[in-house]
C-alpha cells in the first residue's frame, strides 16, 4: 500500500508540477471552475496552489456564485478569528481545534505573504474584505491595479486552474 501511494505522489507530481525561473510578481489564478469556485471555502484551494509561485501578490480571480452550502462550521471559525495574526496563535497554542480550520490556515499563510484581490459575481464588497481580502471588480481592473502597484515590469503569471497546477521556483 505504502508504495502505491508513493508512486501515486510521483505520477501526481510530474503531472501538476510546474518548474518556474524565477518568483512571480502578479499570479491571476482560479478554483477551477464549477464545483471548486462555488463558495470560498473551495475557493481558497486555487489561491495556495501558485503560492509557491508568487513573491509577493497573488490575485484570485473568478466566479463565487456561492450556489451550495456555504459552510457554516467555516463562516464560524472566520467570525471568531478577525484577525489571522491572533487565529495563528490561536491554533499554535494546545487547546484550540475546530472542525474545517485548516482552510483558513491555509488562507492565513496566502494573506500573510500576498496581497488577494478577488473578482466575484456572488460574494459582496464588503464580504470580500471580511474574508481578508480586497475585492475586484474585473480581472482586468484587478491585473491593471497590480500593475500599477508593482510597476510596468512586475512578472505575470496565468494559472487557468489553480488547485490543479502547483507552480514552484527552481528546475
Amino acid at each position: 500500500m505504502e508504495r502505491a501511494w508513493e508512486a501515486g505522489v510521483k505520477f501526481v507530481e510530474q503531472v501538476v508540477r510546474v518548474p518556474v525561473p524565477a518568483p512571480f510578481d502578479v499570479v491571476v489564478t482560479s478554483g477551477a471552475g464549477y464545483p471548486l469556485d462555488t463558495t470560498w471555502y473551495q475557493a481558497i484551494k486555487g489561491l495556495t496552489g501558485a503560492l509557491r509561485s508568487s513573491s509577493r501578490a497573488a490575485h484570485r480571480a473568478g466566479r463565487q456564485p456561492e450556489r451550495r452550502t456555504r459552510q457554516p462550521r467555516f463562516q464560524q471559525i472566520m467570525t471568531d478569528n478577525p484577525d489571522l495574526k491572533e487565529f495563528k496563535k490561536r491554533i499554535l497554542g494546545q487547546d484550540y481545534f475546530v472542525m474545517d480550520q485548516w482552510q483558513l490556515e491555509e488562507l492565513a499563510k496566502v494573506v500573510e505573504r500576498c496581497k488577494v484581490k478577488v473578482v466575484s459575481d456572488g460574494i459582496s464588497p464588503e464580504a470580500l474584505r471580511r474574508c481578508y481580502v480586497e475585492p475586484a471588480a474585473t480581472v482586468e481592473q484587478a491585473v491593471a491595479d497590480s500593475l500599477r502597484e508593482y510597476g510596468p515590469a512586475a512578472r505575470v503569471a496565468v494559472i487557468p486552474k489553480g488547485p490543479y497546477v502547483l507552480p514552484y521556483v527552481g528546475t
